[in-house]
């Protein structure tokens, strides 16, 4: 268990290592990667609705709803990336 001046060091190096990691050109990098992947992901399904409406394609499935879960999945491993290099920042002031 840590001791309140423990703790209170962790966060304090939490916040800078969360600041420091978002300020990385990198990391601003891959998140201008990742909106571009989801504009790009949500027009698409946007033209495969329209296609399939202009040239009366019927399927199960709907493009809307495959696009969510496509966009969901990518914030998730970004997000996932994010805090990997954020713990590892963490470790590296705590040694």
């Amino acid at each position: 268990m840590l001791n309140p001046i423990g703790f209170k060091y962790f966060i304090n190096v939490f916040k800078y290592s969360l600041l420091e990691t978002f300020c990385n050109g990198k990391i601003l990098f891959m998140f201008l990667i990742v909106v571009a992947i989801l504009v790009g992901i949500w027009g698409n399904a946007m033209n495969i609705e329209w296609y399939n409406s202009a040239h009366g394609v019927h399927t199960l499935s709907n493009p809307r709803m495959e696009a969510i879960h496509l966009m969901m999945s990518v914030i998730a491993i970004t997000a996932i990336i994010f805090t990997y290099y954020t713990i590892k920042r963490i470790i590296k002031e705590l040694n």
